[in-house]
């Protein structure tokens, strides 16, 4: 248990570390095209599903995730993209979780080394786009239903489906 807990340590410190320098990176085409747009809204106005303008019809969920965490942090890049820096933490997290599970610790390890430092990993993790929260939802829907936890594996599954429509193609492979 000592070595679940160093373990997830480095993992964080290595996330921030490879993504230290991009935290003000500016916005950048979908994020500026939909993503800020639609946070921005939830962010100055109110929490809503109704974001169908905004947020170019995509779901809800992200938008107003970030536009609450926008109300308690301010709204800044940093802000915006550490919120996807701890997604990106989450999807590698859990992903030494399922290799843990399936196979070994060793296998986790390297399963959830190989995906940090994928190089398009790395990018997507500094980008404010919805692609990092729908990757970390998705792992830890798979992980809660290896691990046979409908509950927490139907609840991330629907996160997931409402932050791109597109996670509906893994809920089916999973269910």
């Amino acid at each position: 248990m000592e070595f679940e807990k160093i373990y997830i340590f480095i993992i964080l410190i290595l996330t921030l570390v490879l993504n230290i320098n991009n935290l003000n990176l500016p916005y950048y085409w979908d994020d500026f095209n939909y993503v800020i747009t639609a946070v921005n809204y939830v962010y100055s106005n109110y929490p809503t599903i109704f974001l169908w303008e905004q947020g170019l019809g995509h779901p809800p969920f992200f938008y107003i995730f970030a536009g609450l965490i926008f109300k308690l942090f301010g709204d800044s890049k940093i802000i915006a993209h550490s919120i996807i820096l701890m997604f990106s933490f989450l999807a590698v997290l859990f992903t030494y979780l399922i290799g843990k599970e399936l196979f070994s610790r060793k296998t986790g390890i390297i399963a959830s080394l190989l995906l940090l430092f994928t190089p398009i990993f790395v990018s997507y993790s500094s980008l404010f786009y919805l692609e990092m929260p729908l990757t970390a939802l998705i792992v830890m829907a798979v992980y809660f239903a290896i691990k046979n936890q409908k509950i927490p594996s139907v609840i991330f599954s629907s996160l997931a489906v409402l932050t791109k429509e597109i996670a509906i193609v893994a809920v089916i492979a999973l269910f």
